[in-house]
């Protein structure tokens, strides 16, 4: 049964996104975008092109274009693209067919997606049947992920080996009132154990839809979040942890380090408190020894002046 439903999923996802690469072509196409050019093309390792928030809505048909426009314009080869959390507006079936449908029509191939509140936890707001516990809205977001890349995950946190680097998703397993994120036990011992087997001579990039505690003004994530906030920072490694959820304005996208942790907040791809971060993200570039993140506006090509950070490792 399992196996059937898997097949079904990518069969509609394949075909959502067929029907809305008609709906933007009879509405005016996409314009050509040139995709990123790295700061050094000859000892470039890798590199991850990074949105969070792209919340996509049932009836928002903008924020269709929007994505599919940004899409168009990353790099064919050697590239990830992460999606950081709010994936969705509402966690709804047919958001997430719209979702996948734009990125099996206009993605990469290779894709790293996280959920968030409005993934899992947006449920909290709804009474009555409507309602899904967050295991059943985590399965959601497992399975369409899974369908998409033709593959089963069987938990929402999961770690990929890509070139000079190890990268990591975190997740909230818990409905817990007050607490931003949970982990469960068998995440955290999965956190400590993957990061401790990393490479010592690469960094490890964690991506998580909360930030930690503390970092750029946030105090929502728990005793669990400062407790992993103090590990990381004195692990011995060279941790970068991108987190989105507080659509920040432009000004206040930017970095912050403790010990051997640097975090960076992510502005919102979509939103309505920050227009101005509209379509932006971070393109991520390993280098030898190096990591630079620039803030990109993917729908048009643009660097963001002023937005470029680097971790030495």
């Amino acid at each position: 049964m399992k196996v059937i439903s898997h097949f079904f999923r990518r069969m509609l996802i394949s075909g959502t996104g067929a029907i809305l690469s008609l709906v933007i072509l009879f509405t005016g196409g996409l314009k050509a975008v040139s995709p990123p050019v790295p700061v050094d093309e000859d000892t470039l390792i890798s590199q991850l092109s990074v949105m969070s928030d792209v919340h996509m809505e049932t009836f928002t048909t903008s924020r269709y274009r929007g994505f599919a426009q940004a899409l168009k314009g990353l790099p064919a080869e050697n590239n990830t693209l992460v999606l950081l959390g709010d994936n969705t507006m509402n966690g709804q079936k047919t958001e997430y067919y719209v979702l996948y449908g734009l990125l099996n029509r206009y993605g990469p191939k290779n894709t790293l997606v996280a959920a968030g509140n409005h993934d899992v936890r947006i449920n909290f707001m709804q009474e009555g049947a409507g309602r899904l516990a967050i295991s059943d809205a985590n399965r959601r977001h497992m399975d369409f992920w899974s369908a998409h890349l033709n593959s089963f995950l069987d938990v929402p946190y999961y770690s990929r080996k890509i070139d000079g680097a190890t990268v990591m998703v975190l997740a909230s397993e818990q409905e817990t009132e007050g607490v931003g994120q949970y982990f469960s036990d068998a995440q955290w011992e999965w956190i400590l154990e993957t990061v401790e087997t990393a490479p010592a001579d690469e960094p490890v990039i964690i991506f998580n839809h909360d930030p930690l505690p503390g970092i750029f003004g946030q105090s929502f994530s728990g005793a669990q979040g400062n407790e992993l906030k103090d590990w990381l920072s004195d692990c011995g490694k060279e941790i970068i942890l991108l987190s989105g959820h507080i659509h920040p304005s432009l000004s206040y996208v930017r970095t912050e380090t403790f010990g051997g942790l640097t975090c960076v907040n992510v502005p919102a791809f979509m939103s309505n408190e920050s227009p101005e971060t509209t379509s932006l993200g971070f393109q991520v570039e390993i280098y030898p020894n190096e990591v630079v993140l620039r803030l990109r506006n993917f729908g048009t090509g643009e660097w963001i002046e002023n937005k470029e950070f680097s971790v030495s490792y």
